[in-house]
């Protein structure tokens, strides 16, 4: 279960890695579109908090922070998962 919990992170650590990419490599001229900016607030979730309060939050921070909520909804996952394959 623990290498699974591990993966959960890691994904969320791919997930700030790719939204990090993508709009430090989107055209300032064009705005990003509604859909774009939903998707990304609700995998990254701490973009969030950066629009809520109108602030810039570094790279590492949303990292760490992803990879941390990434770890517990897989470990809520892993733990129904595992009850729901037990039931059987």
């Amino acid at each position: 279960m623990k290498f699974r919990i591990a993966v959960w992170a890691s994904a969320g650590v791919v997930v700030a890695v790719f939204w990090a990419i993508y709009f430090a490599m989107a055209s300032k001229d064009v705005p990003i579109q509604p859909i774009i900016r939903t998707i990304a607030s609700i995998s990254c979730p701490l973009s969030l908090v950066g629009d809520y309060f109108h602030f810039g939050v570094k790279l590492s921070w949303v990292i760490v922070t992803n990879a941390a909520f990434y770890a517990l909804f897989g470990l809520f996952a892993e733990t129904l998962r595992r009850q729901l394959n037990h039931a059987k």
